[in-house]
């Protein structure tokens, strides 16, 4: 890597196994740590070292897959089976973390050229006994996920006609929902073609390995079913409504409960009733509406954007984080914020009750928050008693 930073060393390592297939198709499948994007090319060669057979394939997710046609081969011999990697072959991606030539490869398999040219390259042997009465089937074994689309449609089709021609094949039923679920992720459902093959393997056996495997992805259908019901009794409790009469907190310049400052009013006109719709004109710049539900709420919208400006509540259902709310004694929230962020408000006089105590109103405006505090001083024992009448949410603007 002229002019760059040579990569650091990198051990490689590969397994794979072939399988000799009843449809003359050796199938050799196989796992690496080589990079993604990794180019590989494969060999099938006889006892006297001859090549009967080539494929290619490209390291996807850590695995890879090649298949070499049988038909023209006979008897019962001994093969090999050669899968190389050369790192000139490579994309530049894959260069950089092998080395241009290779350099950084170590482990069992690396081996230097003796070509002329400098460099090294990785390369993993088998032997493989081939017979004419093989008995394996194109589809054991494999992993569906890691096959390109061309080959897992043709193992699709393969499974298709066995499931069709032998429908008690266990075994051919369950890779067919495995190839299913592969090929689409929605498989993965209640009622889905994989679904049906997986409940009818389990119907005959479910203890055995397949059994056991079955079970669990159909518990993660039911599982994955459970999450969507549930996420769609949520929504539909969102679209009712029912979010404003449950949502109960308060949060200074955001909201009341659900009733989030800034939301629009057609929003909120289709989730809830109101005492009377507001009729929003040029002449009046705020509009206020009351709804129904939940009870003690005051919503005022600006009539430019008819968007929400400020929220009132004289409900004691609506609380602060700390617990305060409607019905607090004001020395208490004192105690707990501080005089200075609430301070004892200018009290005027609004009123003397029947029973001969004089009642006083005084607002304390603070961070996005303002408390309506209603003092009342009874006559014989002239100690006021300060009380919270109504809290408003407002934005506060920097």
């Amino acid at each position: 890597m002229s002019g760059c930073e040579e990569p650091p060393a990198r051990a490689v390592s590969m397994k794979f196994q072939a399988t000799n297939t009843a449809d003359h198709i050796l199938i050799v499948e196989g796992e690496t740590d080589l990079p993604g994007g990794s180019p590989l090319k494969a060999e099938l060669r006889n006892r006297e070292d001859q090549v009967l057979s080539r494929d290619s394939a490209v390291v996807r997710k850590g695995k890879f897959y090649f298949d070499f046609d049988l038909t023209t081969l006979s008897g019962l011999s001994l093969y090999q089976v050669r899968v190389k990697f050369d790192p000139q072959d490579a994309p530049l991606g894959v260069r950089r973390t092998t080395g241009l030539w290779g350099q950084a490869l170590e482990g069992k398999g690396v081996r230097d050229k003796v070509d002329g040219r400098n460099g090294r390259y990785f390369e993993q042997r088998i032997d493989v006994l081939l017979t004419n009465d093989a008995t394996g089937q194109d589809w054991e074994g494999r992993d569906f996920g890691a096959m390109d689309v061309s080959e897992r449609s043709r193992i699709t089709g393969i499974l298709e006609k066995q499931v069709e021609e032998k429908p008690g094949l266990r075994s051919a039923k369950f890779a067919l929902a495995r190839a299913y679920i592969a090929s689409d992720g929605r498989e993965l459902a209640a009622g889905s073609r994989s679904h049906v093959l997986l409940q009818d393997v389990i119907k005959i056996k479910d203890d055995d390995a397949i059994g056991r495997q079955v079970q669990q992805i159909l518990q993660n259908i039911d599982l994955k079913e459970a999450t969507v019901e549930a996420a769609k009794v949520e929504r539909e409790k969102l679209t009712s409504g029912a979010k404003y009469l449950n949502e109960r907190s308060i949060t200074p310049g955001q909201s009341i409960g659900a009733f989030n400052l800034g939301m629009s009013y057609r929003i909120l006109q289709h989730r809830l009733k109101f005492d009377s719709p507001p009729i929003f004109s040029e002449a009046q710049e705020f509009v206020v509406a009351k709804p129904k539900e939940p009870t003690g709420v005051e919503l005022t919208f600006r009539s430019t954007d008819r968007r929400l400006q400020s929220v009132r509540t004289t409900s004691e259902a609506f609380r602060l984080p700390e617990g305060f709310g409607v019905g607090s004694m004001l020395h208490e929230i004192q105690q707990a914020y501080g005089t200075v962020a609430v301070p004892t408000p200018t009290f005027r006089q609004v009123r003397v009750q029947a029973d001969g105590r004089v009642v006083y109103k005084g607002t304390i405006r603070t961070s996005g928050l303002e408390f309506e505090i209603r003092r009342v001083v009874d006559p014989v024992f002239p100690l006021p008693v300060d009380l919270v009448d109504a809290i408003v949410v407002f934005e506060e603007k920097l």
